[in-house]
């Protein structure tokens, strides 16, 4: 509760990124709390971030620990704008230098997995919602961004189709049935992927109610096949770019074009 009023209570709005892939990592125990160094790459939202949650090893055994670290106490390095795609995440890597963390700001790992019961989350405020595993959520961030994605490909099928005339006439693309019926399975593709996420969303609350309450745990092959959705989610995204591309041919592809940012982005996701 300490640190929730520390870190929520200042601002009003907090961004953290997290990473658990960290190099040369060193926690050296101090009075009160670890002095931290390291390097973690992929931590997403690193450049608007207002804190850094960085996994690191128990240098007394046990579970690993989660430490909260506010933006002051760590570096966002600038190796994160040659990827071809998502450049939007923000997932630079990020380096601290002997950071003193108090204990108060620090908490075991245990609920990435499996999980059944009561999280310190939900034992405090009673929500469920702080009662799932990382697995169950993790890929849902992506998924959703993508359904966004597709939806935006959308749009510009519709505008195209909208204002380009068919060869050799003077028809609209939209009069053909050809392209209604191309636009309507792109319709279908992204409704079906916000479908999936939707769902993959409820079926991780539900889960959490569950073991929160003592019913069922939440179990890693809940969380797998709650991951799965998403990934199929994905390739529905993917799907309807990929009819989006074809329907609009090379004059949608120039670079500078909105189609060519979709593209990259549906290529890197897939």
């Amino acid at each position: 509760e300490r640190a929730q009023e520390e870190i929520f209570g200042a601002r009003g709005q907090v961004v953290a990124a997290s990473s658990g892939g960290g190099q040369n990592i060193e926690l050296v125990r101090e009075e009160g709390g670890y002095r931290i160094s390291g390097t973690w790459r992929y931590c997403s939202g690193s450049p608007y971030s207002t804190h850094f949650l960085p996994l690191a090893p128990n240098p007394d055994g046990g579970a690993a620990l989660w430490l909260a670290l506010d933006r002051s106490q760590y570096e966002v390095l600038g190796d994160w704008g040659d990827v071809i795609g998502m450049r939007g995440s923000g997932s630079n890597s990020i380096r601290v230098e002997g950071a003193f963390v108090p204990d108060h700001l620090i908490i075991e790992q245990g609920f990435n997995l499996f999980h059944s019961g009561d999280t310190p989350g939900s034992a405090m405020h009673g929500n469920p919602e702080y009662g799932g595993v990382f697995r169950g959520f993790a890929e849902g961030e992506i998924a959703c961004i993508a359904v966004g994605l597709a939806y935006a490909a959308v749009d510009e099928l519709v505008e195209h189709v909208s204002t380009k005339k068919q060869r050799g006439t003077d028809a609209l693309k939209a009069e053909s049935p050809d392209f209604q019926r191309v636009t309507g399975l792109a319709f279908a593709t992204a409704d079906s992927a916000a479908a999936l996420s939707t769902s993959g969303g409820l079926l991780y609350r539900d889960n959490a109610r569950r073991s929160v309450s003592g019913e069922d745990p939440f179990t890693t092959d809940k969380a797998l096949r709650i991951a799965s959705i998403y990934f199929t989610a994905e390739r529905l995204v993917w799907e309807t770019v990929d009819q989006v591309m074809r329907a609009t041919g090379t004059s949608e592809m120039m670079r500078g074009k909105r189609m060519e940012r979709y593209a990259r982005d549906a290529v890197t996701i897939r």
